[in-house]
């Protein structure tokens, strides 16, 4: 099991990213809108986590905030896996 950080340096863990808001839309480079739900943090590691929902058919999914927010190559350009949609 890991040692415990202080939540101080675990929230220092979203300095790296824009930590998206509960309730935020993206969409995926692939099409699909999915509503974030909440951001945390993965137990075993502390890294930053958001968990969110698909808008079509309510399944839910968790990544990792490095995971959801990286860059993707999709058919020769490079794209954000998840874009916030502008309201």
């Amino acid at each position: 099991m890991s040692e415990r950080s202080p939540i101080k340096e675990m929230l220092s863990g979203w300095d790296a990213f824009d930590r998206p808001k509960d309730g935020q839309i993206f969409e995926h480079y692939k099409g699909g809108s999915y509503e974030i739900i909440a951001t945390g943090f993965y137990e075993d590691n502390h890294s930053p986590c958001i968990v969110y929902r698909s808008n079509s058919d309510s399944t839910i999914w968790v990544r990792t905030a490095q995971n959801f927010l990286e860059t993707v190559e999709y058919e020769g350009t490079l794209l954000p896996r998840f874009s916030p949609v502008e309201e």
